[in-house]
């Protein structure tokens, strides 16, 4: 089976919109913006199809929810944060089907020739379905691997992913919203890594104040996951858009935590 046909994988070239309910909104966006022109690393998804593949092969969705099940006071965080590491143990102890190793390996070769690289260094990202939508956000509560080369390392990088659905974050923010990991399952997009000198995150709305008539941008330096992750103080900037005048511009020690 070719990777163009295969319902495990899917390349960047071939997302958009319509693609969110099998790759998460995050990366379905970068199928988006390089139709609309604009320079986006090359890579592919490893589909939710995917996701769902490895927990009914592994009998997952039982024992998850017996685990789930067990915590009884939701505002308790180092019980949620047991019932974390114990889901995740599941992730970490289980066979991954052949036939999905194989796809992800061979996309990985494929992506790698195409970058013109043996072992391409790339940014394994997850993507859930249920994130960055109208009803609910999940920013930073899922986990993402930079620097990933080479077949072995990328395939278990794509099973941490999957894993850190369940990350204690994730669950809380589950239990405080009435949320269920059954309607977001996580898909995970493998991009060719960019050796950023800088890099950060820009918010098309002011994401503490809710104010719209500004971009708020904030980075660091090197990669951006430490601003992500929220282990830095980065450097923080809003710029107007209607005149792209800058209102705020602070410069911090950016030291991590």
């Amino acid at each position: 089976m070719s990777t163009e046909e295969n319902h495990f994988i899917v390349w960047i070239d071939d997302l958009d919109d319509n693609a969110i309910s099998i790759v998460g909104s995050k990366v379905a966006r970068l199928g988006e913006l390089r139709k609309m022109g604009i320079n986006v690393p090359d890579g592919f998804v490893v589909t939710t199809d995917a996701f769902t593949t490895f927990i009914n092969s592994n009998g997952l969705e039982r024992q998850i929810k017996q685990k789930v099940e067990l915590v009884t006071d939701t505002d308790d965080l180092d019980q949620v944060e047991t019932i974390s590491e114990e889901i995740r143990h599941l992730f970490e102890v289980s066979e991954i089907p052949e036939e999905l190793c194989y796809d992800i390996k061979t996309a990985y070769q494929e992506l790698s020739f195409k970058c013109l690289d043996i072992n391409l260094p790339t940014a394994v990202r997850s993507s859930a379905t249920g994130e960055d939508s109208a009803e609910s956000s999940f920013a930073g509560q899922f986990d993402t691997y930079l620097g990933v080369t080479g077949r072995e390392r990328l395939v278990e990088s794509v099973r941490k992913c999957w894993a850190s659905l369940f990350t204690a974050r994730a669950l809380s923010y589950r239990f405080k919203n009435n949320l269920s990991h059954e309607n977001s399952p996580m898909a995970v997009g493998i991009l060719q890594l960019v050796h950023a000198r800088v890099s950060g995150v820009a918010f098309s709305i002011h994401p503490v104040t809710g104010s719209k008539d500004r971009i708020v941008i904030e980075g660091n330096w090197g990669w951006g996951e430490a601003v992500v992750q929220g282990v830095v103080t980065p450097d923080h900037i809003e710029v107007g858009k209607t005149d792209m005048r800058v209102l705020d511009h602070q410069v911090t020690d950016k030291q991590v935590v």
